[in-house]
């Protein structure tokens, strides 16, 4: 039978993990009738299957986080057969049916991001723990930092987006393993992206995958040095350090909205590079609109995120031929 403190951790976790429609309902045994031996079993139910895999994992990051052995176990599996109903709590201890519907996408509200557990410091010297929690932002405005990235990329709307990139290769001497390794992140990013600025004409998965193909050949490791205060470009999306201090100062107006925090290092991380790439290709999408007096194609965006927007230069014109070649072999237009 766990603490106070620790049912409030426990809950937080269950909160981050399961949505309103995972229908699942988490209880807790009775601390006077249990055997030392179930101390540390939560029994469930539920009224679909759910993800194995989710409640493995869901299981050892509590382990992980709390330290303390806890254990899911299925109700059909657990209750009846090793312990009587009679030991558990009538009222579940959370029910996934009451938890506030938010952003689909998202742990926090607008004004609010993600923090994950972390140490502390108290000013007696005491080092303690906060638990994961939603913060406030000073701008006030939709913040995404790494945290709720991590977070993002396991939720199932992620998972399963309607239009998924195509797995074929692109004719650049590597495995097709290597070039489709981010598949998922980058199906995924797309529909978020697309899903929070609504374009008329929405990004195709295949569109980053071929920039992603053109900056980096799908080397997370990537960097390419630029003068000071552009700064070094890193990972798949050749992100550059200017970029990356502008994207979270809301001071400098820079993305007006949908600001993005993360670390120069952060950039090695494919999963943060993507969602930071994607989010600056909407951001190249309004300066091209702006630079051709006309609504962009796609095509036109990913020239401007290379710099090459108006450009007539043969280096150019070899740049915009291979991306359209990519195009082809993706299967689709511009």
């Amino acid at each position: 039978m766990p603490s106070k403190k620790e049912k409030i951790e426990i809950k937080q976790f269950l909160k981050v993990f399961f949505e309103q429609e995972d229908n699942i309902q988490f209880h807790f045994l009775k601390k006077s009738k249990i055997n030392s031996e179930f101390e540390y079993k939560i029994p469930f139910k539920t009224k679909k299957k759910t993800s194995t895999k989710k409640i493995q994992a869901l299981q050892k990051n509590i382990q992980q986080e709390m330290g303390i052995p806890w254990q899911f176990e299925h109700w059909s599996k657990f209750i009846g057969k090793t312990t009587p109903e009679s030991k558990v709590y009538k009222i579940p201890f959370l029910d996934t049916e009451d938890i506030e519907v938010k952003n689909p996408w998202r742990v926090c509200p607008i004004g609010e991001h993600w923090v994950r557990r972390h140490p502390k410091y108290l000013r007696s010297g005491r080092v303690t723990s906060h638990d994961g929690h939603c913060r406030k932002n000073p701008s006030k405005k939709d913040l995404l930092g790494a945290d709720e990235m991590d977070l993002i990329a396991t939720k199932k709307i992620f998972l399963n987006p309607k239009v998924m990139v195509s797995s074929k290769n692109l004719g650049l001497g590597l495995s097709l393993e290597n070039q489709n390794r981010y598949d998922v992140l980058i199906s995924g990013w797309t529909a978020y992206w697309n899903d929070i600025f609504r374009p008329d004409n929405p990004l195709h998965p295949n569109h980053v995958k071929a920039l992603i193909a053109t900056e980096s050949t799908f080397n997370p490791k990537a960097k390419a040095f630029n003068p000071k205060p552009i700064g070094m470009a890193r990972g798949l999306m050749q992100l550059t350090e200017r970029t990356t201090r502008w994207a979270k100062n809301y001071k400098v107006r820079e993305y007006r909205n949908h600001y993005i925090d993360l670390e120069n290092e952060d950039l090695w991380d494919p999963n943060y590079n993507i969602a930071f790439g994607i989010r600056h290709l909407f951001r190249k999408r309004e300066t091209a609109k702006w630079a051709l007096k006309k609504e962009p194609t796609w095509l036109e965006v990913l020239m401007d995120y290379k710099g090459k927007l108006r450009s007539n230069t043969s280096e150019t014109k070899e740049v915009r031929e291979k991306l359209q070649k990519l195009f082809e072999t993706l299967g689709m237009k511009e």
